[in-house]
């Protein structure tokens, strides 16, 4: 039976997180991610009636946010990096690893893991991804050559993905 579009909205703010970041690896840019996503929630709307089940939900919203985010790089005259079909079937089955966790249990597993770090690394994080700045940004900001904070920030990003992994799908997620 097709879900209706109370179902298809909730399911959407719930993950809401877990897909702009899906949206933003696309895209690269955290304004257009969420510029998508309105995009997306919209569509949904629409769309609800074609969509078959809550199974099939995880899936449609990836592909349609896909297709949404190349849809307005486009428009803005942006060119998308091109992934080969295969690879893209691959990062489709590794994200449907996640399917069962809200974007909440994410938002926590991270949060928890983000506790992990040195104060020196979690200021790192805050400059790059909080506030937006670019590498060679955060390195001027902390008085750093930019290879090192580069570098730094490559080994968090693998410490922080590495945790998250743990925690949501060896472990399942353990509110703090």
């Amino acid at each position: 039976m097709p879900l209706d579009q109370e179902t298809v909205v909730r399911h959407l703010l719930r993950d809401r997180a877990k897909v702009v970041g899906y949206i933003r690896g696309i895209v690269g840019d955290a304004h257009l991610a969420e510029d998508v996503f309105q995009n997306l929630t919209i569509l949904a709307m629409h769309k609800h009636a074609e969509i078959a089940d809550e199974d099939h939900l995880p899936l449609w919203i990836r592909r349609s946010a896909r297709f949404e985010a190349l849809n307005l790089l486009r428009k803005r005259g942006r060119s998308p990096l091109m992934i080969d079909s295969a690879v893209v079937e691959r990062l489709d089955d590794h994200w449907a690893a996640y399917d069962h966790r809200t974007g909440g249990e994410m938002m926590d597993a991270l949060h928890t893991c983000m506790d992990t770090l040195t104060p020196n690394a979690r200021r790192m994080v805050e400059l790059r991804y909080l506030q937006n700045l670019t590498s060679a940004q955060v390195a001027k900001e902390l008085q750093r050559k930019a290879a090192t904070v580069y570098q730094a920030l490559m080994r968090i990003r693998q410490t922080l993905a590495e945790c998250v992994r743990r925690r949501t799908l060896d472990e399942g997620v353990t509110r703090a």
